[in-house]
């Protein structure tokens, strides 16, 4: 764990291959259910099948954080999976990091 809060340029993780990774105890490879889980880039079309399977996981995930670039597409993403997310009790968080940044 760090000791001090540390910015993130959301778009170097894709565009640049940047990768962050946690401690090795961390071996789940699956959203926990009723957890929290940020997708980066969720508007593209890999984004949207992450934030479309996580919604249709047995027990999801109670919140879904996605951040983007793209107005238009977090607009597509929004009217495609705002319903089932209500549906299924998720939160859906959505973010354009680029006009908005994310809140504190």
């Amino acid at each position: 764990p760090l000791s001090r809060p540390v910015q993130v340029d959301i778009g170097r993780i894709h565009y640049d291959g940047h990768r962050y990774i946690g401690p090795k105890e961390n071996n789940r490879s699956e959203l926990k259910a009723d957890g929290v889980t940020w997708f980066i880039g969720c508007a593209g079309p890999m984004g949207m099948m992450h934030v479309q399977r996580a919604l249709s996981l047995p027990n999801p995930p109670r919140t879904i954080i996605g951040t983007d670039r793209h107005d238009m597409r977090l607009d597509a993403l929004r009217e495609r999976f705002g319903d089932v997310a209500k549906e299924r009790g998720v939160e859906l968080l959505l973010y354009n990091v680029r006009t908005n940044g994310l809140p504190d």
